[in-house]
């Protein structure tokens, strides 16, 4: 499971057009680009520490957190996929660079 972060090391493996998986090498820059944080890195945390995190700040139960872990570690590793896989119909056509736009204005309200 991953996280974006201020530091941290790159990501291992690219995107998929058949599934999500890791971001590509360009998202944390163009997300950190957006929100003010040029520095921004992609991270993946240990399973046990996203867990902790989960549960002590998120709040989340203890057993749904690590539900939560390995159901986001399945679809990153491919095990857990679309059977229809990716379409037109079923993809949206916003860049990413639209998106991380968007994320930012969230992001702005949050701090």
């Amino acid at each position: 499971m991953c996280c974006a972060s201020e530091t941290g090391t790159a990501p291992s493996s690219a995107s998929s057009s058949a599934r999500a998986t890791s971001p590509t090498p360009k998202s944390p820059r163009l997300i950190g680009e957006a929100t003010g944080q040029p520095d921004l890195q992609y991270v993946q945390l240990p399973e046990a520490e996203l867990v902790a995190i989960l549960t002590e700040t998120a709040r989340f139960a203890p057993d749904f957190a690590a539900l939560f872990v390995e159901f986001n570690q399945a679809l990153s590793e491919g095990r857990l996929h679309s059977l229809e896989g990716r379409t037109e119909t079923n993809t949206t056509a916003t860049e990413f660079e639209q998106f991380a736009a968007e994320l930012a204005h969230a992001y702005a309200a949050t701090v």
